[in-house]
């Protein structure tokens, strides 16, 4: 992980923070991510794994372009169907 981390950090100036916890093929993640490459932007990502399901909850805030959006997705995947929930402002 911390070698991935680098690479972000010397490839497009990112900063990912995460935790990965779970037996088997569950894990919780948290992830944390600052872009500076082109603009500011921060990632907040929880991602909850099942053997067949994930839900994940991210928030973006992107001030790179001039139109600054505030985006929430909440996301909800199992073995044959997909919810998506997405606000920008």
């Amino acid at each position: 992980m911390l070698s991935h981390i680098l690479q972000n950090i010397v490839s497009d100036k990112s900063i990912n923070l995460g935790i990965d916890v779970g037996p088997k093929g569950s894990s919780t993640s948290v992830d944390l991510a600052v872009d500076t490459h082109s603009g500011t932007s921060v990632d907040l990502a929880v991602d909850t794994y099942s053997q067949c399901s994930s839900v994940s909850v991210d928030v973006a805030v992107d001030t790179c372009s001039p139109d600054a959006t505030t985006s929430v997705g909440i996301e909800v995947t199992g073995v044959s169907h997909s919810v998506a929930v997405d606000v920008a402002v």
